[in-house]
């Protein structure tokens, strides 16, 4: 009885813990269920531990469980939220890169021409762009031999879609002593390249430049008229009426004017026209008269 009593008392912490067998957790029972003494041990070891040690136990594992799936699920979100973050940064840069990418555009795909004024002695460039063509701007340069370099930059996508063809016109420098001068008296000489080092002479010294068509003339006197008006005191003798009135109908005049340029002529498959407001090298008036 005594060595039964002695396993018995061996095995209570497990049995309290509940880690023992079967047959371990029946011996237990039936014996301290029949000895008074190994039943009061077994009373002292049970209130003797923190209450109900087995079962704080299971809830600290559930607890500390449930915040292992909480972090896991705020990891997973993380890594998400991560992905979305850099999905939205790679795409727009993708889109600034597509956008924003040129090359020179091959001298196939636009022309550029040169003409004079009768009235006075401004030379106009033209550029025109191909309609299959993105355009991206233009820039221009002096080379080491103090030739002026255009040259027409093509993107992987453009404004000027596929069935547009755009035009650019401004007052570019002066026709004087039989010549082209810039902006400072200096004779141009002027060329295109484009991405594959091909280049074509525009313009050398003395060289001729037709005169532009009357309709020309009357458009960039119109548009002088609108940028003097718009950049003069007017608003202030006249009231906000009357000058929205003149204004609407100097620019009508300017948007009718630019119709009627045979130089800028749309075909049936295009009627696009980019014709900057720039401002003249002078007043027109100042500009000297070209004699027939």
């Amino acid at each position: 009885m005594k060595n039964d009593c002695n396993i018995v008392r061996d095995l209570l912490p497990m049995y309290i813990d509940g880690v023992v067998s079967e047959d371990s957790r029946e011996l237990v029972e039936e014996h301290v269920a029949q000895c008074h003494a190994c039943k009061v041990i077994y009373a002292q070891m049970k209130d003797a531990l923190p209450e109900n040690d087995t079962q704080q136990d299971r809830r600290e594992f559930e607890r500390a469980a449930s915040k292992l799936k909480i972090r896991r699920k705020r990891r997973a979100a993380m890594k998400v939220l991560l992905g979305v973050v850099l999905g939205i940064f790679l795409l727009t840069a993708g889109l600034h890169f597509v956008h924003d990418y040129s090359y020179d555009m091959p001298l196939s795909e636009y022309s550029v021409s040169l003409s004079r004024m009768r009235s006075s002695n401004a030379v106009i460039k033209t550029i025109k762009v191909a309609t299959s063509s993105y355009y991206h701007g233009h820039s221009e340069y002096t080379d080491e031999d103090g030739v002026r370099v255009l040259r027409l930059h093509k993107g992987l996508i453009g404004s000027n879609g596929t069935n547009q063809t755009s035009v650019f016109s401004e007052i570019y420098g002066r026709w004087e002593n039989g010549q082209w001068l810039d902006g400072i008296d200096t004779p141009v000489t002027y060329k295109r390249v484009d991405v594959d080092g091909n280049e074509q002479l525009i313009y050398e010294p003395y060289q001729d430049i037709p005169y532009c068509s009357q309709e020309m003339e009357d458009y960039y006197k119109a548009e002088q008229e609108l940028q003097q008006f718009t950049r003069s005191w007017a608003w202030q003798t006249m009231s906000d009426e009357e000058y929205n009135e003149r204004y609407w109908e100097l620019a009508a005049k300017v948007a009718q004017l630019c119709d009627a340029v045979p130089e800028w002529a749309a075909d049936q498959s295009r009627g696009y026209y980019s014709l900057p407001f720039k401002a003249l090298p002078a007043p027109l008036s100042e500009l000297a008269p070209v004699d027939e």
